[in-house]
């Protein structure tokens, strides 16, 4: 199942439209970013389900879901992406990309630039939760289990709740 098309990601997560970075956004990534990130915000269950009926075609209220998830799932995936955007493996190692027309973003830069890309990404995907969560919505999910959302589990820091 993948939320998310690279020309999608392309267009709802980088600033720069022209951006040609088709190549670096393998299904792979889309995937990994989705397992790691918005599944466990769905659950299991929810999740298993859309999986299912992604072999086939989506109930009308689930494909309501997957249309939301989509802009979550591109931030996301251009943030898993930035490491390898700004270095190349090669046979020689790790080589920071450059061109002859620019400079490379410092790695703070970079960093900044993932944590935004997370941020956008997790403002987003709470929207989603919310939505679902809503009382005229909540019904139409019943593999849902607000429980098992781990964005309303409780932060512990130090043994100190927060």
């Amino acid at each position: 199942m993948r939320l998310v098309t690279p020309a999608k990601v392309i267009e709802i997560a980088f600033t720069n439209a022209s951006t040609n970075e088709l190549g670096f956004i393998k299904d792979s990534i889309i995937n990994a970013a989705q397992l790691r990130w918005i599944k466990p915000a769905l659950g299991d269950d929810l999740w298993d389900l859309l999986e299912t009926e992604s072999l086939t075609s989506y109930s009308a209220v689930n494909q309501t879901l997957i249309d939301k998830l989509e802009a979550p799932a591109a931030f996301y995936v251009k943030g898993e992406l930035v490491p390898d955007m700004s270095i190349n493996t090669t046979s020689a190692g790790l080589q920071v990309i450059n061109t002859e027309y620019s400079s490379a973003a410092s790695d703070k830069q970079r960093g900044q630039i993932q944590d935004q890309s997370f941020l956008h990404a997790d403002s987003l995907l709470k929207e989603v939760i919310r939505w679902i969560e809503k009382d005229e919505n909540i019904n139409s999910y019943p593999t849902y289990y607000t429980a098992k959302n781990v964005l309303n589990s409780t932060p512990i820091k130090g043994g100190i709740l927060l």
